[in-house]
């Protein structure tokens, strides 16, 4: 008798210690709110985005953050991973995004306006992002989505390249035919030294066609523009510089990195990113503007976050979208040297211009702000920009004239769009 009294005492404590833990961690927890951010990319950004998880719990008690991170994914890893969670109604309350997901996000009903969020919130400035990095989530007056970061690319330069040949660093006004000037003195070919490397990208390639006056699609975002002829100069003119003037190495002949970096090629087209790899350069080197054809352009894209339409804490996730895209967060991308900020106060700061680590010249990529523009983002822009690439590949091997590859691209970009609308 007494050991099953002694038995039932200890039952009796045991049960009430776990009712006290389960009251504590009850009181402890009541009030707060839960949300759920879903992100990708390598090991350094997830640990970065811990950290900040971190911070803005600290600062704000009232809100817990559980990640839901993907490992190495892309941006179509994650928005396959959001239809999924929505459809099951797991959907998360805020996501990482790039803009070439906008249009997809918003037909598909997955994505909250932020305006009247922001418009409660007397601490946030809009005013304070650059408008061409809000551009890439704006439909309809609306934003969709805040940048935490934007792009522009610039004219890469071996300032070695340039002293052999004895001339002058690249300024503002260079055009098209000061361009193939240079590469053309740049270029000996016994030598395997180029004046340039071909922009064949398609960031580069669409930013050739603005410059001439061209653009891939009309106003409705549904029928491809590649046949006006300002897109057909335009890319002509880049092959031209591989198959006719000789002052680029043709499409697998020489990476344009690798061959930067070597002195092979004198000057690249590419962003702010590609610092990181050039920097290893066994040359000395700079930045300047592009060369301007029949007027300016340049080319802005970038990554952000959003919240999901199925979020039912919209002000809580309106603090972690500010929190994520905001100063603190910024200046922790920024130290990585992969993109320019999109906040002024974090891009002007000497994290972004520092002078002690190349380029010099970073002031070119915020000045290109002034007049860069958004892709014209369609449905599965993704897979329609693999097709451009793939596509105009034929004129970039000098197989196929301009005037033809453009036939082909409006048949096959055609094709890609009549399956979503």
């Amino acid at each position: 008798m007494r050991k099953v009294t002694r038995v039932l005492c200890r039952r009796f404590w045991l049960g009430m210690l776990a009712l006290l833990v389960l009251l504590t961690t009850t009181s402890i927890a009541y009030g707060k709110t839960t949300i759920v951010y879903l992100g990708r990319g390598g090991t350094s950004e997830q640990a970065s985005y811990t950290k900040l998880i971190e911070e803005f719990e600290a600062l704000h008690p009232d809100i817990d953050v559980e990640i839901n991170w993907i490992p190495g994914g892309t941006a179509m890893v994650l928005m396959e991973r959001l239809l999924v969670q929505v459809a099951a109604g797991v959907a998360p309350d805020v996501f990482w995004t790039h803009n070439y997901l906008s249009y997809d996000l918003l037909s598909l009903g997955l994505v909250r306006p932020l305006d009247p969020l922001m418009a409660d919130d007397p601490d946030f400035q809009i005013t304070e992002y650059y408008p061409n990095a809000l551009n890439d989530y704006l439909f309809d007056g609306l934003l969709y989505g805040l940048p935490r970061e934007t792009s522009s690319t610039a004219l890469y330069y071996s300032i070695d390249n340039f002293n052999n040949a004895g001339l002058s660093a690249p300024t503002g006004n260079w055009t098209w035919d000061t361009l193939l000037d240079a590469a053309k003195k740049l270029t000996d070919t016994q030598a395997r030294r180029w004046g340039l490397s071909a922009p064949t990208g398609h960031g580069t390639a669409v930013i050739m066609a603005w410059q001439n006056g061209g653009r891939y699609f009309d106003d409705t975002l549904t029928q491809p523009q590649f046949d006006a002829p300002e897109n057909v100069q335009a890319f002509q003119w880049i092959a031209d510089l591989m198959h006719t003037w000789g002052v680029s190495p043709k499409m697998g002949e020489l990476n344009k990195t690798t061959g930067f970096n070597a002195g092979q090629i004198a000057m690249v087209y590419d962003i702010r990113g590609a610092t990181t790899h050039y920097r290893t350069a066994n040359v000395d080197w700079d930045v300047a503007p592009l060369p301007r054809g029949k007027q300016q352009a340049n080319r802005t894209a970038s990554s952000g976050h959003a919240i999901c339409a199925e979020t039912k804490h919209p002000e809580a996730a309106w603090q972690l979208v500010k929190w994520l895209s905001g100063a603190t967060a910024q200046r922790e991308f920024a130290a990585s040297g992969l993109s320019v900020p999109s906040l002024r106060s974090v891009a002007t700061s000497f994290l972004f211009l520092n002078p002690d680590i190349k380029p010099k010249s970073d002031m070119v990529f915020l000045d290109a702000l002034q007049y860069a523009r958004s892709d014209q983002v369609t449905r599965d822009y993704f897979t329609v920009v693999s097709t451009i690439e793939s596509v105009l590949g034929g004129l970039w091997r000098g197989e196929l004239p301009a005037a033809t590859v453009v036939q082909d691209l409006n048949r096959a970009v055609s094709a890609i769009l009549a399956n979503v609308q």
